[in-house]
């Protein structure tokens, strides 16, 4: 009797493929069910009773897309697969390229062929391809979280973002007018963020955003803010945005051709 059971399990253990009925995949939206079970190296001819749910987990999480996973086999024969994706927050895109899918950390994710989210132009490059670091997670975030602030303090949309090759950034509006930021690379400018877009606000009280008229808001000395309108007598050109930059050649996106 007990050959008779070992038998029979090892005949089960080589015949118990891994079907569609029994691999239970969740959380998944950008990645289909195939691209998952390929990106996890399961084969439909292999046991269920074969497979380390480690190997497949350390497998999944070296996929782009797949920001955490739990692998896990249960009775009868279920192998559960609970993945947790990277949500894009932003698209970027470099002079004369396509528009791509950032996650908060700034890696690409993939190609952007239509998107709602927060666009963001960057200086020329080489061409980008996901997995690609395309830009600082901090500068990222400082500007979705500008995004997500503006409607409230005064009351207009962010078109985009454009960020040159010294890490200078300028915000588009909605209706066309530009904030001019300065350079956001150290720690001090990256603290000073908060102060200008305070000054945004601030200027609200006597200063219209719906004007069509409105060119430009210059509040990288939050303290002297400039504002330019097409009806001004004497017109100032828009002014270059920082000087004396440093180099920082480790920062994505920014040349090290900045002093």
């Amino acid at each position: 009797m007990a050959l008779l059971e070992l038998l029979a399990l090892v005949v089960m253990s080589h015949n118990a493929a891994l079907s569609d009925r029994q691999l239970v995949i969740t959380g998944a939206g950008h990645l289909t069910s195939a691209q998952i079970r390929d990106q996890a190296g399961l084969g439909r001819s292999q046991s269920i009773f074969s497979i380390s749910p480690n190997a497949v987990a350390k497998r999944l999480e070296n996929s782009i897309w797949i920001r955490s996973v739990r692998v896990s086999i249960g009775l009868p024969g279920r192998l559960t697969v609970a993945v947790q994706e990277w949500q894009p927050v932003a698209t970027y895109s470099r002079v004369g390229g396509p528009a791509w899918l950032l996650s908060s950390q700034g890696v690409v994710l993939g190609p952007a062929a239509s998107s709602t989210l927060l666009a963001i132009d960057g200086p020329s490059g080489g061409a980008l391809k996901p997995g690609q670091v395309a830009l600082d997670g901090r500068r990222l975030g400082a500007m979705v979280q500008i995004q997500r602030q503006l409607p409230g303090l005064i009351g207009q949309q962010v078109r985009s973002f454009q960020l040159d090759s010294c890490g200078d950034l300028t915000m588009v509006s909605a209706k066309g007018w530009t904030a001019l930021f300065g350079r956001v690379l150290t720690p001090d400018e990256f603290a000073s963020l908060g102060a200008k877009v305070a000054a945004l606000k601030a200027i609200s009280q006597y200063e219209d955003y719906n004007n069509p008229a409105l060119v430009y808001v210059n509040v990288m000395n939050p303290t002297a803010v400039a504002v330019h309108h097409t009806t001004d007598k004497a017109p100032s050109p828009t002014p270059t945005p920082t000087a004396n930059h440093t180099p920082a050649a480790t920062i994505p996106g920014v040349s090290t051709a900045c002093k």
